[in-house]
């Protein structure tokens, strides 16, 4: 095995433990209330973080993405991309806090919403900065840090959360021991930073600032666009349906996230590559090959499991009273599916510099989604959401794979 080899296989084992911490408290979690508690509560569990979520890719503003391209390319601007990306992340971080109290008392005036959302938002603010330092370990191809800081969080929260389960409080007190959790997973990412790089040594720079702005801003409204496109329908759900129709649809859409874990994990390993072999037309092409092989022959066995076997999976996981989500889970499989193997043309999209077809591309089916999840939910509740889920991103699939298609496979086939 190349060196080169071994420390893509290195990067995304770490990437998978990193991923699969976050992603297997959050699950463990969701089916513990729903065993305990029910799909009120659930609901109300899934909506406190997927408010401030949606608001804090505004105080993103692309620059993670945007920092592990540029510092990946040249790693002698590592502090001057550190301390001003800091700086703009807090002052955007605090007017996504602002936005999301605003939002969120609109959105649910009555009862206990607000103040779960709020907690939860002052958490997002702390991850806003353990994403950025987890950025920095990314871009020097360093995941093993970035999985051993998230890991220790994790735990240090899915104990917090059993003591939680085991004394029967309320979800107030779950968000104050998620937000001390992140308290102190900061406090470890910048004493890794710190071990790793040293301490970072540059002038605040306003002037590189709004360059940096300006250049990652397609890559924000890449982000800010996807994430809206992924939890728009149950934000429309909430309002239109209750909590309890988002808890149903809540235990279906886990399962999607398996898809996006991995189409996570594998982007991840192989986007600082893409970047470097973008002016290497063959080298890129024979990247994006396997990995797009890869993610097709890992991910369709999964989704022909859920698809044939979404009954039997939901009354194991979550019990009898959430089988009513199974035709969900089954429609939700394939979208899950496609959307794993078509985040590889979107990320090899941005690698060549196509933030704009991407962004314009998104924009359109984020309004498609939209205007079918209001013509649906109210006849077909979280069913018509699902379909909706799964037409667009057949089509999300079909025009980035084209795009790709003229770009770097055309003079292979």
């Amino acid at each position: 095995m190349t060196d080169s080899s071994r420390k893509i296989t290195k990067n995304i084992v770490s990437l998978l433990l990193r991923e699969g911490s976050s992603k297997g408290v959050y699950v463990l979690l969701s089916m513990l209330i729903a065993h305990r508690f029910g799909k009120e509560m659930l609901g109300q569990y899934v909506l406190a973080f997927l408010i401030p979520r949606l608001f804090f890719m505004l105080s993103e503003m692309g620059l993670n993405t945007f920092f592990v391209r540029e510092v990946s390319k040249d790693r002698k601007r590592l502090f001057a991309y550190t301390v001003n990306t800091g700086f703009l992340k807090t002052v955007f971080g605090a007017l996504s806090f602002l936005g999301v109290l605003v939002i969120a008392r609109l959105l649910y005036p009555v009862g206990p919403l607000f103040r779960l959302i709020g907690l939860c938002a002052l958490s997002y603010f702390l991850i806003n900065y353990l994403q950025f330092m987890n950025a920095a370990f990314r871009s020097a191809e360093r995941m093993e840090i970035e999985a051993k800081v998230t890991i220790a969080r994790d735990l240090l929260f899915l104990v917090l959360s059993l003591l939680w389960i085991w004394k029967g409080a309320g979800l107030a007190t779950l968000f104050l021991f998620f937000l001390i959790a992140n308290g102190l997973g900061v406090g470890f990412g910048a004493w890794e930073y710190r071990k790793l790089f040293g301490s970072p040594s540059a002038p605040l720079d306003i002037a590189f600032c709004r360059r940096m702005l300006k250049e990652a801003k397609p890559i924000w409204l890449i982000s800010l666009v996807s994430l809206l496109y992924l939890y728009i329908d149950s934000v429309m759900l909430s309002l239109m349906k209750g909590p309890s129709s988002v808890g149903l649809y809540h235990t279906a859409y886990l399962f999607v996230d398996f898809f996006v874990l991995f189409s996570t994990i594998f982007t991840a390993a192989f986007f600082p590559i893409f970047s470097r072999q973008k002016e290497d037309v063959a080298e890129l092409r024979k990247s994006y090959g396997a990995v797009f092989k890869l993610a097709f022959f890992c991910l369709f066995p999964l989704q022909l499991l859920l698809f044939l076997f979404a009954d039997r999976t939901l009354l194991f996981f979550f019990g009898s009273s959430f089988q009513e989500a199974a035709t969900a889970l089954s429609i939700l499989a394939t979208g899950g599916f496609l959307f794993g193997i078509g985040s590889v043309n979107a990320h090899c999209l941005l690698a060549c510099g196509e933030e704009l077809f991407v962004v314009k591309g998104m924009v359109a089916f984020l309004f498609i989604n939209i205007v079918l999840n209001f013509l649906w939910i109210p006849r077909f509740s979280f069913n018509g959401s699902s379909v909706a889920t799964v037409l667009c991103e057949a089509l999300v699939f079909g025009t980035f794979f084209i795009k790709i298609r003229s770009l770097i496979l055309k003079k292979a086939l």
